[in-house]
C-alpha cells in the first residue's frame, strides 16, 4: 500500500520566506504533503491549538533555523513559535530533523536578531539534541531536507497518508480475510466434532474385533540347532489373549523398536508356556520363532486400535575396513501412540482397594 507522508516545516518566516519555498516545492516533488505556518497566522490567538493539530497530524517535523529566534508567544516563558513547536513534536514522539545556518555572520544585517541570548540557547539545545546538519543556502538545504527524510522514513516509517479508495479497498479485504478465517475455524471445529464422533461410534465394542480376554492363536517355528546348524525342524502353537500380549509389548515400545525385537519380546515372554522345548541334549539349542503372519496379526489388531504407529527407518550399511559386508536395508518398526501410552498407563495405574 503506497503511503505519503506529512512533513511540517518549522521556522522564522520573514527572513526564511525563500529557503522555505524551496524545501517545500523539493518535498512535494518527492511527494510529501508539507504542512506549516503558512496555514495559519502566527500572532492568532487561537493559532497555537491549529498549530498542535496539524503536527499532531504530521509524520516528520523538520526544523530550519538562521538568525532570527522568532515571535515569542504570549505566556508561554517568553519562548517563540518556533520553539514551543520543537518541543512539542519532541514530546509526541515525532522524528526531528534539524538544520541550522553554519555562519550567521554571512547573513544579510536585517536578518540576525540583535540580542541573540536565546536563540544561541535554542541552538545549544538543538545540538545537543540531534546531530549537527549545518546548511549554506536554499539548494543546500533543500537537498540535505530530503536526504534526511529518505532516511528517516527508513529507520522510522510513519504512518502516512493513502487515498481513500485503496483504504476502502484494504478494508473490504481485511473482512473477506476475516470472514475466510471465520468459515475455516467453524469448518475445523466441525471436521474435529465429526472425528470425535467417528472414533465414539466405532469403539472396541462396536467393531466387532476381539480385545482384553479374547485369546488368539499365535504360530511359531522351531528349530533344532547343533554347532551352528539347524538338524531338525518343528511347529508349535502357543494361545494367549490380546491383553497379555499387549501387557507383554508395550513397555518396549515407549520408543521406536524394530519387528524383530519385538518378536525377541513376545518369545521371551512365552518361554515359561514351553517348558516341553527344553533341550535333551547338551550340544543341541532351540530356537523359537514367531511367524511373520502372526506378527503381522498383532501389528493390525494394535493398529485398528491406534495402540501403535508404524513407520520404517534405515539401517546404515556395515563395512569391514574398505568391504561391505552388509547393504543397507529398510525395516519396520513400531512405536506406542498417544492412546497406547493411555492404554499403558491404564495397566500400571494403582487401582483403588475392595473396600470390605
Amino acid at each position: 500500500m503506497h503511503k505519503r507522508y506529512q512533513v511540517f516545516i518549522s521556522s522564522t518566516f520573514i527572513d526564511l520566506e525563500n529557503e522555505r519555498k524551496s524545501v517545500m516545492h523539493a518535498l512535494q516533488k518527492a511527494g510529501y504533503f508539507v504542512a506549516g505556518m503558512e496555514l495559519f497566522p502566527s500572532d492568532d490567538a487561537d493559532s497555537w491549538a491549529v498549530i498542535q493539530r496539524v503536527i499532531d497530524q504530521s509524520d516528520y517535523y523538520v526544523l530550519v533555523v538562521a538568525g532570527r529566534y522568532g515571535s515569542v508567544a504570549r505566556g508561554n516563558a517568553g519562548q517563540s513559535f518556533t520553539e514551543m513547536e520543537y518541543h512539542y513534536a519532541r514530546d509526541k514522539g515525532i522524528p526531528v530533523s534539524a538544520f541550522v545556518f553554519h555562519d550567521r555572520k554571512e547573513l544579510k544585517s536585517g536578518f540576525v536578531d540583535e540580542n541573540t541570548e536565546k536563540l544561541d540557547a535554542f541552538i545549544r539545545l538543538i545540538e545537543k539534541n540531534h546531530q549537527r546538519n549545518p546548511w549554506w543556502n536554499k539548494d543546500d538545504l533543500s537537498t540535505q531536507v530530503l536526504a534526511s527524510l529518505a532516511q528517516q522514513s527508513n529507520l522510522r516509517p510513519g504512518i502516512g497518508w493513502v487515498r481513500g479508495d485503496v483504504v476502502s479497498d484494504y478494508n473490504r479485504l481485511r473482512n473477506d480475510l476475516l470472514e475466510l478465517q471465520a468459515k475455516y475455524e467453524a469448518v475445523r471445529t466441525e471436521r474435529d466434532a465429526l472425528e470425535e464422533q467417528a472414533r465414539t461410534r466405532h469403539s472396541k465394542s462396536d467393531r466387532n474385533l476381539a480385545w482384553g480376554n479374547d485369546f488368539v492363536r499365535l504360530h511359531l517355528t522351531i528349530r533344532l540347532m547343533r554347532k551352528n546348524e539347524c538338524v531338525a525342524r518343528d511347529t508349535a502353537n502357543v494361545e494367549l489373549c490380546w491383553e497379555d500380549i499387549f501387557k507383554m509389548v508395550a513397555p518396549d515400545l515407549i520408543g521406536w523398536r524394530s519387528k524383530r525385537r519385538i518378536e525377541n519380546t513376545i518369545r521371551d515372554g512365552i518361554k515359561e508356556r514351553l517348558p516341553e522345548f527344553v533341550p535333551s541334549e547338551s550340544d543341541t539349542t532351540r530356537e523359537v520363532h514367531v511367524t511373520d503372519e502372526s506378527l503381522l496379526l498383532i501389528r493390525s489388531q494394535f493398529v485398528a486400535f491406534d495402540l501403535i504407529e508404524v513407520d520404517e527407518e534405515i539401517v546404515p550399511a556395515r563395512h569391514v575396513g574398505n568391504i561391505q559386508v552388509r547393504p543397507s536395508e529398510k525395516r519396520e518398526v513400531w512405536k506406542l501412540s498417544k492412546q497406547g501410552v493411555y492404554e499403558l498407563s491404564l495397566h500400571n495405574a494403582q487401582k483403588r482397594q475392595q473396600s470390605s
